[in-house]
């Protein structure tokens, strides 16, 4: 299947291409020009067609972009830190970017004799972007059968619309995706600046052990790119202790083991956050931020029994595990947890 990639330099839609290249007949590469606050990510859209030998169409959409405005993404407002779920979100919207871009797309796959036009929208998206959700791509698809009707036959091929970013990172890695060479902040720095909505579902992405471990990964590495990068020493760090009591019971262990009793201990859970450069405020990240986490640790573990909350056996290696997982999803700087039973016992979850 001849198939046209629309294609922003991202993880996703370079992942697409490299998968594209690999399963069908990837033809060209199509990205665009729409007035964003920086065009990095375009540099790294037309590195990946080199890369992978085809064609590399930048379309000057500046003059309707400046026409789309009230975004973050194209206006001087500032980004906005956070996970796509947040309402604060909604500012990075740029209304029907998705639906302009790809009539476009649709328009030069039917004039160059392609077949399908692919779009790298994911199952982290529709949170706050109605062109990416499955009804619009449905409807899309549709509307472009009716508008070339009689002319041409060309497909939407949206194979990511259900897939979480983990699922494009492992589909990704198995077809070559040089990660470091993809562009995702908004924010356009010298490095991605791992906390805006998308620095955040990139962290996400990565977050899985399976997934590092199984693809020769690194959080740090896919955070970090640029040409000739190979990762960011992260140069500052902070950290944070939160405090609970709780009992538990090892039950799978002998019964002469200690730990197959039930009893208890006073834990300590210590947070640490990383980052190469500090914010406008001159922080790693304010502790102040970091407050849901005491909330969390007691409402759901002090004077608790951690074999009713915890899945697998409440060991402090679980713990630190899961609070690493708990902590990331909020704070994309978070790099390690250390989890305390007794003073003189530590365990901890490090990616």
């Amino acid at each position: 299947m001849k198939t046209l990639v629309t294609c922003s330099g991202g993880l996703d839609s370079v992942s697409l291409a490299h998968i594209t290249a690999n399963e069908h007949q990837l033809t060209r590469l199509v990205s665009f020009d729409y007035g964003q606050r920086h065009r990095k990510e375009v540099d790294f859209a037309e590195a990946a067609a080199k890369r992978l030998g085809v064609p590399f169409h930048l379309i000057d959409m500046r003059g309707v972009g400046a026409s789309l405005s009230g975004s973050a993404l194209t206006d001087d407002i500032d980004v906005p830190d956070g996970h796509y779920e947040e309402d604060t979100m909604r500012i990075t919207v740029v209304p029907n970017r998705n639906a302009i871009m790809l009539s476009i797309g649709f328009g030069i796959a039917a004039a160059k004799g392609d077949e399908a036009v692919a779009t790298a929208v994911h199952g982290g998206d529709p949170y706050i972007d109605p062109d990416c959700r499955p009804a619009f791509t449905r409807a899309f698809d549709a509307m472009q059968q009716a508008a070339l009707d009689g002319y041409a036959e060309v497909r939407l091929h949206t194979p990511f619309v259900e897939n979480s970013k983990a699922d494009i990172v492992r589909q990704g890695a198995k077809h070559g995706t040089p990660f470091a060479q993809t562009w995702s902040c908004y924010k356009g720095g010298q490095t991605h600046c791992g906390r805006c909505g998308t620095c955040v579902e990139r962290s996400r992405g990565v977050s899985s052990r399976r997934v590092q471990r199984s693809y020769g990964l690194c959080r740090s590495g896919l955070l970090d790119a640029g040409p000739g990068h190979a990762g960011t020493k992260l140069m500052f760090r902070i950290r944070k202790e939160f405090h609970f009591s709780a009992s538990h019971q090892l039950s799978h262990l002998p019964d002469d083991h200690q730990c197959a009793r039930l009893h208890g201990h006073n834990y300590i859970v210590v947070v640490e956050l990383a980052a190469e450069t500090l914010n406008a405020s001159g922080f790693v990240r304010d502790y102040h931020d970091l407050k849901p986490l005491k909330t969390y640790v007691d409402d759901h573990f002090d004077h608790r029994h951690l074999n009713d909350v915890m899945e697998g056996p409440s060991t402090a290696e679980n713990m630190a595990r899961h609070f690493y997982d708990w902590c990331v999803a909020r704070w994309p700087e978070t790099c390690a947890v250390l989890v305390s039973e007794t003073p003189k016992t530590w365990a901890e979850y490090r990616p």
